[in-house]
């Protein structure tokens, strides 16, 4: 572990800006003003500039991903923004590779247009909201369907970098989940219950595999964080760090477990399937795959904990927050229901 990881907040964030900042010297855009947005995996710092649009500068997590990897990112964005018109963050520089105070080798930066608009906190989404955060995903997806080859396929050089979001990509040795901590926080008892779930999600993943066009680039974490909404209403996909090759019906199941603690939860899993299938049609028996698919998101959402225990976020309550996880998943293995 570099010194780095064993700061306080305050101090990495100030490293972090200092990072932000050599990046946009380099770029020849010196910032008049910068205020970070958001530090829990990677940091996004918003950056004003004397003669330039607003622009966001995303530190990436250091030994997190590889260049390749994040330069893939950056082609399929540009490729929704041409092809398809949606409303996502574009790179507006070559991404840049840096140094990190505390951090052995390189960090990378990338910087992108500044997109108005705010996140909503999960309790304030409306069933009309939901159903144009459907509309959103259905017409990202079929954009993944409807673009000939070589952009829509693993086998491509560039996309070929994003991670496999299927069955091995959540739940296997390889998967961008993995990591060295996993086996420390999570005791044998407690992977029983991922595994028992992840398995129902197996039998879930085979069903969809035997109908066509179930899978292909995904947003892989479009949850009410990285849904901007912006001043006339319009919904916008933010952070697609994690997009890769998956199922698109998982992809509706990472909103949904926000959801699911809230009272409206049955109007707003109505109100997202609507919208997306307003758009893209899907057979009506996917319908009662969703939970399932929530249960192996939460699985997942457990691995990533583990890979995170060090951000000063989580440091400390890693073990008590996959904990309580599995305990609700347990629950979903009785009835069918996470509650």
């Amino acid at each position: 572990m570099s010194d780095f990881h064993t700061l306080p907040y305050d101090e990495q964030v100030t490293r972090l800006q200092a990072t932000a900042e050599q990046a946009l010297l380099h770029a020849g855009m010196p910032c008049t003003a910068i205020e970070l947005v958001s530090y829990e995996n990677n940091a996004v710092f918003r950056t004003s500039h004397e003669h330039d649009p607003d622009c966001a500068v995303r530190v990436y997590r250091p030994g997190a991903k590889t260049r390749a990897e994040i330069e893939s990112e950056q082609v399929w964005l540009t490729l929704l923004d041409v092809a398809g018109g949606l409303r996502v963050p574009t790179p507006n520089r070559p991404l840049y590779a840096g140094t990190l105070d505390g951090v052995e080798g390189e960090v990378y930066v990338g910087m992108w247009y500044w997109l108005d608009g705010e996140p909503l906190p999960a309790a304030e989404h409306t069933p009309d909201l939901v159903q144009r955060i459907g509309a959103y995903m259905a017409t990202l997806h079929q954009i993944t369907v409807q673009v000939q080859p070589p952009f829509a396929k693993p086998g491509d050089a560039v996309l070929a970098q994003r991670p496999q979001l299927d069955y091995e990509g959540l739940f296997g040795e390889r998967s961008p989940y993995a990591s060295e901590q996993e086996s420390d926080l999570i005791n044998p008892a407690q992977q029983t219950v991922l595994d028992a779930v992840a398995g129902q999600v197996r039998h879930v993943m085979t069903a969809l595999d035997t109908d066509n066009h179930t899978t292909g680039l995904i947003h892989g974490d479009l949850i009410y964080k990285n849904t901007l909404i912006g001043p006339d209403g319009t919904v916008a996909a933010l952070d697609f760090d994690d997009c890769g090759f998956g199922y698109f019906l998982y992809d509706m199941a990472c909103p949904l477990l926000f959801y699911k603690p809230l009272p409206a939860y049955a109007d707003l899993k109505a109100a997202l399937w609507d919208g997306y299938t307003a758009v893209r049609s899907l057979p009506g028996h996917y319908r009662g795959m969703l939970e399932v698919l929530v249960a192996g998101r939460y699985v997942a959402s457990c691995r990533w904990v583990a890979a995170h225990a060090d951000h000063p976020a989580i440091r400390g309550r890693a073990d008590e927050i996959i904990a309580g996880r599995v305990d609700e998943l347990r629950g979903f293995l009785d009835s069918g229901q996470l509650r």
